[in-house]
């Protein structure tokens, strides 16, 4: 059960550290939240309504970890091609600059 934890919250936390790196700190505040209060909720629901116990608790983790890498992953790359569509507008406008 640890090892499906593991990769999810490898991959997220690469990701996370990768929006940082672009300049976006906001952004992991606004995963971590909801991310908070839903693996309180499922794990609530899991380990005393399920009765799953300590595996309720591990498959809360692992849903949260998935869902916010899934997120995570679509807004690096979703921002990375904004940042690469704003460097190669601004290559061009330099370069027409020189130009003329």
């Amino acid at each position: 059960m640890i090892i499906l934890i593991s990769f999810p919250k490898a991959v997220n936390v690469v990701i996370t550290n990768s929006i940082k790196g672009t300049g976006n700190t906001r952004w992991s505040l606004f995963t971590q939240l909801p991310g908070t209060l839903s693996v309180i909720l499922l794990a609530y629901i899991f380990m005393f309504v399920c009765k799953l116990e300590l595996p309720g608790l591990f498959l809360a983790i692992f849903i949260d970890e998935l869902w916010r890498a899934v997120v995570n992953y679509a807004k690096f790359f979703l921002s990375s091609k904004e940042l690469s569509l704003k460097l190669l507008i601004k290559k061009i406008r330099v370069l027409f600059s020189y130009s003329s």
